[in-house]
């Protein structure tokens, strides 16, 4: 089973931030952000009320990874985060762990064990960012590929 088995009802409100022909990003009134996306790199509609698991997953989308505008986004109030949810997308996302290619053992498995290695990294980079793009280049730098790709070697996981 895939982890993004979760379903959402949406009642868009507040302030549209951003709109492509694949995302869209609104902020309520109380601050929060809200992204829904659909594409079929994500495997279906992406829909999340956690910027920072946006992010991860919408950095998979190359028609909107150089898209400044989106990544200028400022984050107003930062609310609290899943850091199972950022690290799902940062390692394969649906794509991977839906048909599970590469990792010896399932999703369900293995989050724990990289959140407990990961989870400081990732409220270090939201600690230092004040926009959607300063966490995508945190992720680029601390959580890219190879670090990802090397922790999961040294532990088995691959």
């Amino acid at each position: 089973m895939a982890k993004r088995d979760k379903k959402w009802v949406i009642e868009e409100s507040g302030s549209l931030l951003y709109e492509s022909d694949q995302v869209k990003v609104w902020q309520e009134p109380n601050g929060k952000l809200f992204f829904e996306s659909i594409d079929p790199i994500l495997c279906g509609t992406f829909m999340s009320d956690d910027y920072a698991e946006s992010v991860a997953a919408l950095m998979r989308l190359p028609k909107v990874f150089n898209n400044d505008k989106l990544w200028k986004i400022k984050i107003i109030d930062k609310y609290d985060i899943t850091t199972t949810n950022v690290l799902y997308w940062l390692t394969g996302g649906d794509s991977e762990w839906v048909d599970n290619k590469n990792y010896k053992y399932g999703w369900n498995d293995v989050e724990s064990i990289f959140n407990h290695r990961f989870e400081d990294v990732i409220f270090g980079i939201i600690d230092q960012s004040n926009t959607l793009g300063d966490i995508k280049r945190g992720f680029m730098k601390h959580l890219n590929l190879p670090v990802i790709y090397e922790f999961a070697l040294n532990n088995n996981l691959i």
